[in-house]
């Protein structure tokens, strides 16, 4: 068994947070589907701080255009 130790001072390193470009939720409020549950992510960019939730797939081509392509 094995674990992992903070050092005391140590902060841990937490990703870069993203928000949808379609919708705006984030990382830390996501939204939540017809189906009652909240939304994960289709496409991510943490380095950009923007993605494209589960709710709104129309988005995708422009976050592939805008993100992915070096747009921006």
């Amino acid at each position: 068994m094995s674990f992992n130790v903070i050092r005391q001072g140590a902060e841990p390193e937490l990703p870069a947070g993203a928000s949808c470009i379609g919708c705006n939720c984030h990382d830390f409020d996501a939204c939540i589907g017809d189906n009652g549950q909240p939304c994960s992510w289709l496409a991510v960019d943490r380095e950009q701080g923007a993605g494209v939730c589960s709710e709104c797939p129309d988005y995708l081509e422009q976050f592939n255009q805008q993100y992915r392509q070096g747009g921006k």
